[in-house]
């Protein structure tokens, strides 16, 4: 998702496409600085999409399969932050370099799950 790219660190706008070529800083306005996330601690799950905070909890954090293989066998991850393995929430990286802790019901899908994959959420 564009809304998730971030082209410079001083940037205020989302890239968008300009004809059929994405451009950075063409999409719209994101505001300031302080309010762009740059990094997140690890939040997956094997099933979601959903941004309803119902759903999320009927969700597993843990035992989640991804990309990381080791002697080629899958290594399963779990999620930062669990309680009753639900995550609390997260830390967030901003573009203007402070951190903040965001709890769990604001949380959004970010990446998506693809031919089966983890769907990252921050």
């Amino acid at each position: 998702m564009s809304r998730n790219l971030n082209y410079k660190l001083s940037a205020g706008t989302t890239p968008g496409f300009i004809g059929a070529k994405l451009q950075p800083a063409a999409g719209p306005l994101v505001g300031s600085v302080a309010k762009r996330a740059l990094v997140a601690c690890s939040m997956i799950t094997g099933s979601g999409g959903s941004v309803n905070y119902n759903a999320f909890r009927t969700y597993k954090w843990t035992g989640i399969n991804g990309g990381y293989q080791y002697n080629k066998t899958p290594k399963s991850h779990i999620s930062a932050h669990l309680t009753r393995n639900i995550p609390e929430g997260a830390n967030i990286g901003m573009l203007d370099s402070h951190v903040e802790w965001k709890p769990f019901r604001q949380f959004l899908p970010r990446a998506l799950g693809l031919n089966g994959g983890p769907y990252f959420y921050y």
